[in-house]
């Protein structure tokens, strides 16, 4: 019983200051973008294109900037997306990041674990110092599976609830 309240027991300062992220990243598509999904392959057809910026995430974005913790997105999306997101000119993509890695610009993609080796040299940091939320439960279980700490996306108060956990207070 009380193996299990301690088990239960929130973390100290100190624990909580060992597992703060050195590098944090997202996947683009369901966490930092919402895209139309009614092709099987997304491919935009006009500037009218179902796309929009979530922008519940823009805070934590910003709080992540303020604390100075480096951020990254990892994605599977081809080219022509990826222009079209960036054509959208909303001032966060892709300027804000310090490493963008797509699938289509290093030849591997998610969940194999060469991608997020890459993506883990990019980060200059050790594997396990990195945050990663992805709105696939089987991208979140590669990431795990190479010692990255990972956490499946559900919303932007989740995911700084969970950053709060690791000790980065983004005073959200």
């Amino acid at each position: 019983m009380l193996q299990e309240l301690l088990k239960a027991a929130p973390l100290t300062f100190g624990q909580a200051l060992d597992m703060r992220p050195s590098f944090v990243y997202f996947d683009l598509c369901n966490v930092l973008v919402f895209m139309g999904r009614d092709r099987p392959a997304w491919q935009p057809t006009s500037s009218t294109e179902p796309i929009s910026l979530n922008v519940g995430m823009l805070p934590v974005v910003a709080a992540l900037e303020r604390v100075r913790v480096p951020i990254g997105i990892l994605s599977n999306l081809s080219a022509a997306p990826w222009q079209h997101i960036v054509e959208r000119d909303w001032g966060i993509l892709p300027g804000r990041f310090q490493e963008i890695v797509l699938s289509c610009e290093v030849g591997i993609s998610k969940p194999e674990p060469a991608f997020f080796a890459e993506a883990a040299a990019r980060a200059g940091v050790d594997p396990a110092q990195i945050y990663y939320c992805d709105d696939t439960p089987a991208h979140v279980a590669a990431a795990r599976a190479v010692g990255w700490d990972a956490e499946v996306f559900t919303s932007a108060v989740a995911v700084a609830d969970s950053l709060g956990r690791r000790g980065l207070n983004l005073g959200l």
